[in-house]
């Protein structure tokens, strides 16, 4: 085979998530999902949850990351603060707290909680507060601290709650995302590119999204 001739390359890897994105949804979907209960969801729903978010999330850093290159932003922003700048703001506001929940898990808050079982033998909380150091700006604005949830998406802040329900919530706010981004340049990311393997078929991001929304 003769060698070609050189040309471009970035080294982006945005697309790549896609892949164990949609391998562990796959796995959890074998778990099974039940509603977490005060206290925590069950540890293989959460350690795949965690997961999914955090792949997730990475994946829309990366397509940002693209995004500033192809419109030769230079230097290159903070993810959030270039989307703040060239997005909706309802829209930045969702993606702000998928952020918000991404550094949840990557930080692993620390929350101080009381719990007890009651006669049922169902697992209760009595109270729970945030370590003082865990959280920034963002975290704050976000957050509902009487539910531990985010104040839009309803995104599990409290670590060992998070499941499934705030996985697909999280990919389907970076799937807005990333279609928002495509709608303004394809260059920029492509969405509509992406092929996955999902229970044995070949299909397109989007198909598998609805089917996980299903």
């Amino acid at each position: 085979m003769l060698p070609t001739k050189p040309e471009g390359y970035i080294s982006i890897v945005a697309s790549n998530f896609v892949f164990p994105i949609v391998s562990l949804f796959e796995s959890l979907n074998t778990v099974g999902s039940h509603p977490p209960n005060e206290v925590q969801a069950s540890p293989l729903e959460n350690g795949y949850s965690l997961a999914i978010i955090t792949l997730t999330v990475l994946m829309v850093e990366s397509a940002v990351s693209r995004t500033q290159y192809m419109m030769k932003v230079s230097p290159p922003q903070k993810a959030l603060e270039f989307i703040k700048q060239e997005f909706q703001n309802d829209l930045f506001q969702k993606v702000e707290e998928i952020f918000v929940i991404r550094d949840t898990i990557a930080h692993n808050h620390v929350w101080e909680a009381n719990i007890y079982w009651d006669e049922n033998g169902n697992l209760r909380l009595v109270d729970a507060q945030r370590v003082k150091g865990y959280g920034d700006k963002k975290f704050e604005k976000a957050v509902d601290g009487n539910s531990r949830k985010t104040k839009i998406l309803g995104l599990n802040v409290f670590p060992n709650r998070i499941c499934r329900a705030d996985a697909l919530i999280v990919l389907q706010t970076a799937f807005e995302f990333l279609s928002e981004t495509e709608r303004k340049d394809h260059n920029y990311f492509s969405v509509r590119a992406l092929i996955v393997k999902y229970k044995g078929n070949v299909i397109d991001f989007k198909k598998f999204m609805s089917e996980i929304s299903a």
